[in-house]
């Protein structure tokens, strides 16, 4: 370095430290701004740029999508695009501006001027640093120097091209284009204006359809019962009843396509399911002008398709769920029945209460008039539901509930709104379906609904469900109530010791029993008088109390029978009398009802002719009785043969080589003891029917007042008394000992024993049998002679009455020959 001081500049071009530093500071500040405009001019291009690259890509995505599947890109996946825009061009900008937050140091700047401009030597960063640092310790020389250099730099960077700094050509490059993005874009929303309004419909209103078609479809589901069209929900699902047809429905719409023109019905139209796993299509009926049909038969599995025709496609699967379809699985009749029937259940309280009946089947019976509740319980929630009986139809919904009469001719009918009380209507929670009845004898078809309804006197209820699921049941559920109609009473009665004939003074006893469904409230005797038409009443002794279901005819404990006594009537010989016994039952709402017994005629005789009556039926039953006897004598001749074969028998016995006879009397004997056997039975229910007989007859001449207490007597001690001995004591004795005695011949014994006490037994009873009818011919011939006695009084009243005529004709032709008229 040269030792000859620096030559001094001249004063006219010398500055002041802090001119040369707001020289400097001044550049490096206009560079430090012509960077932020270049990076933000940069950015921006780049924004512009992918602005209109997103633009021009969504709309070859949605065209090139649409042109492979006829579809508009779902909603879900514009979103998505949509949400990366926004999250991703402020990132990509943030990253492009990134450097304008950046601290740009001076030292920096000078470094980019040094670069750029290679003549400055270094000399801009001694400067940056002699301004920023304290001079103060540097030595006199050393500040000079600096102080030369930076006033040198001061000079000369007034002079420097900053905008040279930068190249030029990438920002043109990303103007120019950003320029030509927003033109192109802008050229084609002016040009295609529907291209335009497609994609903001797409991208800016998420419009699920945008693109314009020329076909359109509607499907649509074709439901039983009635062909019902059901719509799929806001999620194009369908819930469909398990194992039932479904019938797909796919119509093109009345209106016009975005050009103005019909919609375009397609050639065809197809179905891409998607079940199991597999994928098939199926191309569908064309079953109209606008629409085409399929149905699957069947259907058990869950179903997925899509509709295809023409240019259109449906944006979203549609799904077809299976479920269970309603059922009912348990009816209940909550039955109050008619206060009369006496049928209600007693509570602790002593009240009346409801009774419970559950339907086995689909059938039940009530008793008419019967108030119940229909309880239904269902395997699913219920929102609608129809009943349906032969009179009206009532509908129900938790909305409003509508009754519809029903008339035979088919002519519709307007519903009538119906207001249901808390009990009954439609509860979901408990799956219950609830209405009251009335099953009535007596309906009148009226117009106007009531509660509880009335149907009947028998009547099929039709139930129709709807539940939660919209799925309809396809039959009806049947439900026939069968009305118990309160017949009038059952009469059974039978006369006792009386017959057809009887006396003015006769009492008439009258067995029987009177039945009742709910009880008998009313009984008494009913009698006319030759051809009265009016009946005329007469109590009983003993009436019923708290109408009992069976009422027996008995006067007290020890008399079974009820009496009718006919001496009050006071009737003449010759004239007839009607009984019969009434009854009545306590219905009282389609009653009373009334019955009678069968109508016995008596005429009313005289004592002697009734006497005669007696006779001829002992002189009928002593005849009955001889036979009897006679076939007893047989049976007693056929023992004593017996005994011969008895003896035979014991020979064989004896004899080893009589086997063969000993079989053939064995055999022979065998066969007299069960023949013996059978006699004696069928004599001994005989012998019962003659003693039963001879108590009536005895019955019959008390009951008539012609009795005498000898005859009874009589009749009682020797006659039936003995014949009542004979059938319960002898007769089975007997039986017991021709056992024995088959007994002995089949353990291949003689059977001598056994026969000879059948022998003896036998002839006792004979002995008793031949003494009755002793005494029944005794009894005969004291009824003859009063027999005799009759026709004798009989004989002398017809001849004073001919002799009486005869005197009259004799006196009236002597008067005529005296010429007296």
């Amino acid at each position: 370095m040269s030792d000859q001081p620096m030559s001094a500049e001249p004063e006219t071009t010398r500055t002041t430290p802090d001119e040369l530093r707001e020289t400097v500071w001044g550049v490096l500040a206009q560079l430090r701004q012509r960077i932020r405009n270049y990076i933000t001019a940069i950015s921006v291009s780049r924004l512009v740029i992918l602005l209109g690259g997103l633009f021009w890509l969504s709309l070859l995505v949605d065209q090139l999508y649409f042109m492979a599947t006829n579809l508009e890109l779902s909603v879900g996946f514009r979103k998505f695009l949509l949400g990366a825009s926004f999250v991703g061009l402020p990132v990509f900008l943030l990253w492009s501006i990134w450097p304008l937050f950046r601290q740009m140091q001076s030292r920096s700047l000078a470094l980019v001027l040094e670069r750029r401009f290679p003549q400055l030597n270094d000399r801009l960063i001694t400067t940056v640093e002699f301004l920023q640092d304290d001079q103060s310790s540097l030595p006199e020389l050393t500040r000079q120097m600096l102080g030369r250099t930076v006033r040198e730099v001061g000079q000369q960077i007034k002079q420097l091209p900053i905008t040279d700094v930068f190249e030029r050509r990438p920002i043109q490059r990303g103007i120019i284009t950003a320029v030509a993005v927003t033109l192109s874009v802008l050229v084609f929303l002016v040009m295609n204006q529907e291209a335009a309004a497609r994609w903001k419909n797409a991208y800016v209103d998420l419009a699920p359809s945008y693109w314009e078609r020329n076909t359109q479809l509607e499907v649509q589901v074709v439901a039983q019962p009635s062909d019902q069209v059901r719509e799929f929900d806001s999620n194009r699902e369908y819930k469909h009843a398990r194992g039932r047809d479904l019938v797909v429905l796919v119509t093109v719409p009345e209106g016009i396509n975005p050009d103005g023109e019909p919609w375009v019905i397609p050639e065809r139209v197809r179905l891409d399911l998607t079940s199991h796993d597999e994928s098939s299509y199926i191309v569908l009926n064309r079953t109209g002008d606008r629409e085409f049909q399929y149905t699957f038969t069947k259907l058990l599995h869950d179903l997925e398709f899509d509709v295809q025709g023409g240019d259109y496609r449906s944006p979203e699967s549609y799904h077809v769920r299976l479920v269970e379809p309603p059922q009912i699985e348990e009816i209940a009749l909550e039955c109050d029945y008619p206060e009369y029937t006496r049928l209600a259940p007693i509570g602790r309280d002593g009240q009346p209460q409801l009774e419970m009946l559950k339907v086995q089947g689909s059938q039940i019976s009530i008793p008419h008039e019967t108030k119940f509740l229909l309880n239904c319980k269902s395997n699913k929630s219920l929102v609608r539901a129809s009943i349906r009986t032969d009179h009206f139809e009532v509908n129900l919904d938790p909305e409003q509930t509508t009754w519809t009469p029903l008339r035979e001719e088919g002519e519709p009918q307007p519903a009538q709104s119906l207001n249901l009380p808390p009990e009954a209507g439609i509860f979901p929670d408990s799956r219950l379906l609830s209405f009251p009845f009335v099953l009535s004898k007596t309906v009148e078809n009226g117009d106007e609904p009531n509660i509880p309804a009335r149907f009947g006197p028998s009547a099929l209820i039709r139930i129709v469900l709807e539940d939660v699921d919209g799925v309809i049941s396809d039959q009806p559920i049947r439900l026939n109530i069968t009305g118990i109609e309160d017949e009038a009473p059952l009469i059974e009665t039978e006369l006792q010791g009386i017959s057809n004939s009887i006396t003015r003074k006769a009492v008439i006893p009258v067995q029987g029993l009177i039945r009742d469904d709910y009880g008998v409230v009313k009984a008494r005797f009913e009698y006319r008088v030759e051809e009265e038409e009016k009946w005329q009443p007469r109590p009983f002794r003993s009436r019923p109390n708290d109408s009992p279901v069976e009422y027996i005819l008995e006067r007290s404990e020890s008399e079974d029978y009820e009496l009718f006594e006919v001496l009050p009537l006071d009737l003449s010989i010759g004239q007839r009398l009607t009984l019969t016994v009434y009854a009545e039952d306590g219905d009282t709402i389609n009653g009373p009802h009334e019955s009678r017994s069968q109508q016995y005629v008596f005429n009313i005789v005289d004592t002697d002719e009734l006497l005669s009556l007696l006779y001829n039926k002992e002189l009928n039953l002593r005849r009955r009785f001889e036979r009897i006897i006679e076939e007893m004598e047989k049976a007693e001749r056929d023992f004593d043969a017996a005994r011969q074969q008895v003896d035979e028998l014991e020979e064989s016995l004896a004899n080893s080589g009589a086997a063969e006879q000993q079989v053939q009397f064995q055999r022979s004997l065998a066969v007299a003891g069960q023949r013996g056997l059978f006699q004696i039975r069928k004599n001994r229910s005989e012998t019962r029917a003659v003693e039963e007989s001879f108590q009536s007859l005895l019955e019959e001449s008390v009951n008539n007042g012609v009795d005498t207490a000898q005859m009874i007597e009589r009749i009682q001690e020797l006659i039936t008394d003995p014949l009542r001995r004979v059938h319960e004591v002898s007769f089975p004795k007997l039986d017991a000992e021709l056992g024995l005695f088959k007994l002995a011949i089949e353990e291949s014994r003689s059977g001598r024993s056994e026969l000879t006490e059948v022998t003896r037994t036998t002839a006792r009873i004979l002995a008793e049998m031949r003494g009755v009818l002793e005494e029944m011919r005794d009894l005969l011939e004291f009824h003859e002679a009063l027999q005799d006695l009759k026709e004798i009084i009989d004989t002398q009243k017809n001849l004073s009455e001919e002799t009486e005529k005869q005197q009259k004709e004799n006196l009236i032709d002597s008067l005529k020959s005296l010429g007296i008229e």
